[in-house]
């Protein structure tokens, strides 16, 4: 008998922080703007420093002038990583996991080798699940990946890619068997 010791409560203080480091750590950093020289202009004085009557302007890069470079541009070497400490991790993970083991999560046996997608959806519908966001978690062979993956709402993962943003975000997370047992060691050993 394989028990779980379920959480009553969820702790959502530290879930958000993993949830912003781990979407923070996604993000790539692409954007980027000109300063005036990288700007295209000639670095001729528009007009004389004295006798115009207009002030003083020393070039059209200028952010000041329409056209002319940022003052203080976005580059794209700002670093957007943050570090996610092992021991915050696992107890993010394993607060998640208890808290939505009866609500989420439930593992199924697959003896599946020949799948269609009109297979597939007949499976997802005798769990009568269809129209939710839904997670595999486990290694599939190809026909069943190859049946499910155009599914709107549907993910495929291994284990090893599970983290606690997958938990919170999905509706029903799917586990295959062996996977399960897995899980039991490690938040056991935690």
């Amino acid at each position: 008998m394989i028990y779980f010791r379920i959480i009553k409560n969820l702790d959502l203080k530290n879930i958000k922080n993993y949830t912003n480091m781990y979407l923070s750590n996604l993000r790539l950093n692409i954007s980027s703007q000109k300063n005036r020289s990288k700007v295209s202009y000639s670095g001729k004085k528009p007009w004389n420093q004295k006798g115009t009557g207009k002030a003083r302007s020393g070039s059209k890069s200028s952010p000041i002038w329409r056209g002319g470079g940022r003052a203080f541009p976005n580059t794209n070497k700002d670093n957007y990583k943050k570090k996610i400490n092992k021991k915050f991790f696992k107890y993010c993970y394993k607060n998640s996991f208890l808290f939505f083991l009866k609500k989420k999560i439930f593992f199924f046996k697959k003896n599946i080798f020949e799948f269609s997608t009109k297979k597939f959806i007949k499976f997802i519908k005798e769990l009568n699940i269809l129209d939710k966001k839904i997670l595999f978690i486990g290694s599939f062979n190809k026909s069943f990946l190859f049946s499910g993956r155009n599914i709107k709402n549907f993910l495929f993962l291994e284990l090893n890619y599970l983290n606690p943003y997958y938990i919170i975000n999905y509706d029903k997370i799917l586990i295959d068997y062996k996977n399960f047992i897995y899980l039991y060691s490690y938040f056991n050993d935690i």
